[in-house]
């Protein structure tokens, strides 16, 4: 599992509708976007791709004290920068890189099996 990655507008409606219905204000969870590798160019930690969709709330990201490098949900269902350091809740996903890997080692051991598999 990873941080989720939100890139695309139909999955941050996803995520949006499933938060409001379990939050009536919103909260504060992490998603997998950080400027970690370059002061202001924002990218998908699991992916390494840079945001081409972003839902930032009004005057964000603001680098509040050039300490900001992590992207949240906030308490407005937006998103927002803040210290990578800060506790609050995550939102996670199944890595696609993974599910691939897994599922072809699924198929190599069902191969595998029925090669060995006594007749």
């Amino acid at each position: 599992m990873t941080l989720v990655v939100i890139d695309t507008p139909e999955k941050n409606a996803i995520i949006d509708k499933v938060l409001r219905l379990q939050f009536e204000k919103g909260a504060d969870f992490w998603l997998d976007g950080n400027n970690l590798g370059l002061e202001g160019k924002f990218r998908w930690s699991s992916t390494g791709k840079p945001f081409e969709f972003f839902n930032w709330a009004v005057d964000q990201p603001d680098k509040y004290e050039i300490n900001e490098h992590c992207v949240h949900y906030q308490e407005d269902f937006k998103w927002n920068d803040a210290e990578c350091t800060m506790k609050m809740g995550f939102i996670c996903e199944e890595n696609s890189f993974w599910r691939y890997a897994r599922h072809d080692m699924e198929a190599k051991k069902i191969a595998i099996d029925k090669l060995f598999a006594k007749h």
